[in-house]
C-alpha cells in the first residue's frame, strides 16, 4: 500500500465514522462529508495557467497526445475554463454556471461556448453573448487514458486585452482550488507574472486564502524555448533556457518558494510527435540538402518558406511543417535524419520528445504530484467540513446537535493531524518558505529526499542504488531513524525549533521501515499462495 492509499484509508474511515456520529441530523454537513469522500477518490485536478499565447492549449494537447482537442492559435481563443475529464466522444459537454446551476449541451457546441466570440458574433447574437458570460466552466469528456488519473483544466489567458479572461481564471482558481498547477512563462518572467504570483500568496482575514501556490502544488514552465534558437549561434535551446531559469531564480528568490521547479519546454515540439509519421517523407527531402543550403534555409522563417524550388516542396507544405515543428524543430529533425538515415519514425518521435524538454517535464509532473494530490485534496476537504460545521453550529440552538458537531470536528481534525504525511508536508512548506535556512543544506536536502521530493520509490527516498536489496533498505531506514531520533533528543534542549523537524524526519524513516516490513510480509504470503497453487495444480 502506497502513501496515497494510507492517507485515503485513514481519512475515509474517519469521515464515515463522523457521518454516522451525526445520525441523520445536519444534512448540510453530511453532504459536505459525502463530497469529501468522493473527492478523495477523484483524479488529480491539474490547472494550466499563463499569459495569452503562452502555449497553454498546445501543452494540454501534448499531454493528451492529440493535436486538436482544444483550439490553439495566436489569437486570444480560450474565453471560458475547459475542464477535461475521462469520457466518451459521444457524451455531452456539461456547462456549469456562476449561479450554481448546470446543463448538458451537445458536444458540437463546445467551441462556440468555450472560445471568444468575434465582435461580429457578439453584435449579432446578444443572447449568446449573455449566455457565454454566465459560464463558470465547461466540463468536457474525452477518451484519453491519462484523464482517468489526471483531469486537466485549460484556462483563459492572463493579462489579456479582454480583462474578463484573467478575471475568469483567477476567480475559478481561488474557488475551485485545483490540486496542482502548471504556470507558463514565455522567454522570461515579467512584472505582470510576479504580480499574479503575489495574488496567490496573499493573506485574507488573518489566514491564507484557500488556494495558494507553493513548491508542493506548483511547477513552472519556461515555454516556447525553441523560439530563442538561431542557426548562426548553434546553441542548444534547452541549455540556453536552463541558464535563463537559473538567472531568474537568482534575481527573483521568491520563485523558489513558489515553484518546485521551472522547466524549459517547447510544447509545440512536444505535440509534434503526433505528426511525424505523416510528415516523414517531406522531412527526409529536407535532409537531402547540403549544410550550406540548410544554413541559408534556417536564417529565418521567410528564408525557409522561400525554399520551394530547392526541396521540391510546395509552400503550403513548408508552411504546415513550420506550423507543426517550428524552425528549430525542423532543423533538429533534419540533423537527426542526417546522423541516422536508417532511423525509424518511432526513434525520431522519441528524439523529438527528448529535445523538446517535454519528456523531462511530464516525468516531473506526475512524479511530483502523484501522491501529493491526495494530501492536498484531504486538506481542502477537511477545511471545507470544518467551515461547514462552524457555519451550522452558529445557527443551531439545539445543544445536543452542537455537541455532535463538536465531536465530528474533533474526530476529523484528530484523524487528519495523525496522518504522518501531513506533518511531512507541513515542514516541507516551512523549508521552502525559508524558515530553516539556518540549517545545513545536507539536512534539509535529506528531509526533502525522505519526503519523496526526489522520487517516491524506497531506493529514491533512502538514496540507495537501484540494485539495493530489501535488507539494505531495512538497514538504512532503521539506521537513519535512530540517527535522527538522537538528533531530536539533542535539539529539543538546545534548539527546540529545530527539534520538531528532527522528530518528523525520524518518524518518516520509522514509517517507511514499517511499510517495507509490511510489503515484505505481503510478498512472503503471496509466494506461499503461489506455492500452494503450484502444488494443487501439479502435486508436490
Amino acid at each position: 500500500m502506497n502513501a496515497s492509499n494510507y492517507i485515503n484509508t485513514q481519512l475515509q474511515d474517519s469521515l464515515i465514522v463522523s457521518r454516522e456520529m451525526l445520525d441523520g441530523c445536519c444534512p448540510e454537513i453530511i453532504d459536505c462529508i459525502d463530497c469529501a469522500i468522493a473527492d478523495l477518490q477523484a483524479p488529480i485536478q491539474l490547472a494550466i495557467i499563463g499569459k495569452i499565447s503562452s502555449s497553454k492549449s498546445t501543452l494540454v494537447n501534448a499531454i493528451l497526445g492529440a493535436s486538436n482537442i482544444v483550439a490553439t492559435g495566436q489569437a486570444e481563443l480560450t474565453y471560458n475554463v475547459n475542464w477535461l475529464k475521462y469520457g466518451s466522444l459521444d457524451d455531452d459537454i456539461v456547462v456549469y454556471f456562476k449561479d450554481g446551476t448546470h446543463e448538458a449541451k451537445p458536444r458540437t457546441e463546445w467551441t462556440l461556448l468555450a472560445n471568444r466570440l468575434s465582435d461580429e458574433e457578439a453584435t449579432e447574437n446578444d443572447e449568446l453573448k449573455q449566455y457565454v458570460d454566465k459560464i463558470k466552466y465547461i466540463e468536457v469528456p474525452y477518451p484519453a487514458e491519462i484523464l482517468k488519473y489526471v483531469n486537466i483544466i485549460d484556462t483563459p489567458g492572463l493579462y489579456s486585452y479582454y480583462r474578463k479572461d484573467s478575471e475568469n481564471t483567477l476567480s475559478f482558481l481561488k474557488e475551485v482550488k485545483p490540486d496542482a498547477v502548471v504556470m507558463l512563462f514565455v522567454k522570461s518572467i515579467l512584472s505582470e507574472d510576479m504580480e499574479t504570483l503575489s495574488k496567490f500568496q496573499e493573506k485574507a482575514a488573518g489566514r491564507q486564502q484557500m488556494f495558494t501556490l507553493s513548491p508542493l502544488n506548483a511547477i513552472g514552465m519556461l515555454a516556447k524555448m525553441d523560439e530563442s534558437w538561431k542557426v548562426t549561434e548553434q546553441k542548444n535551446p534547452y541549455d540556453v533556457s536552463s541558464r535563463v531559469i537559473e538567472d531568474l531564480k537568482r534575481d527573483h528568490p521568491e520563485l523558489t518558494t513558489t515553484f518546485f521547479d521551472i522547466q524549459p519546454v517547447s510544447a509545440l515540439l512536444g505535440l509534434s510527435t503526433v505528426f511525424v509519421e505523416a510528415d516523414f517523407s517531406q522531412l527526409k527531402k529536407l535532409a537531402e540538402l547540403s549544410d550550406a543550403q540548410l544554413a541559408s534555409l534556417f536564417k529565418s522563417k521567410r528564408h525557409f518558406l522561400a525554399a520551394t524550388e530547392a526541396v521540391d516542396l510546395s509552400q503550403e507544405t513548408l508552411k504546415l511543417l513550420l506550423l507543426r515543428y517550428g524552425l528549430y524543430g525542423i532543423y533538429a529533425i533534419i540533423r537527426f535524419i542526417k546522423l541516422k538515415p536508417d532511423g525509424s519514425v518511432a526513434e525520431l518521435s522519441m528524439y523529438i520528445e527528448e529535445i523538446s524538454g517535454f519528456k523531462r517535464f511530464r516525468s516531473l509532473l506526475f512524479a511530483h504530484f502523484r501522491d501529493r494530490a491526495v494530501l492536498i485534496k484531504a486538506q481542502n476537504s477537511v477545511q471545507a467540513i470544518i467551515d461547514r460545521c462552524e457555519a451550522v453550529r452558529k445557527v443551531t440552538h439545539d445543544e445536543q446537535v452542537k455537541e455532535r458537531i463538536n465531536q465530528v470536528q474533533v474526530k476529523i481534525m484528530t484523524s487528519f493531524m495523525s496522518v504522518h504525511e501531513y506533518a511531512e508536508w507541513f515542514y516541507l512548506l516551512k523549508i521552502y518558505n525559508g524558515e530553516f535556512n539556518h540549517l545545513e543544506k545536507n539536512m534539509t536536502d535529506e528531509y526533502k529526499t525522505i519526503c519523496g521530493e526526489n522520487g517516491n520509490s524506497v531506493v529514491s527516498k533512502l538514496s540507495l542504488a537501484p540494485d539495493s536489496t530489501v535488507e539494505d533498505m531495512q538497514a538504512k531506514s532503521a539506521e537513519r531513524a535512530s540517527y535522527w531520533n538522537m538528533q531530536y533528543n539533542v535539539a529539543r534542549i538546545r534548539k527546540p525549533k529545530d527539534a520538531e523537524l528532527c522528530k518528523v524526519m525520524a518518524e518518516s524513516y520509522k514509517v517507511l521501515g514499517k511499510r517495507i516490513d509490511e510489503m515484505v510480509q505481503q510478498e512472503r504470503e503471496a509466494r506461499e499462495i503461489i506455492n500452494k497453487a503450484h502444488a494443487f495444480f501439479y502435486g508436490e
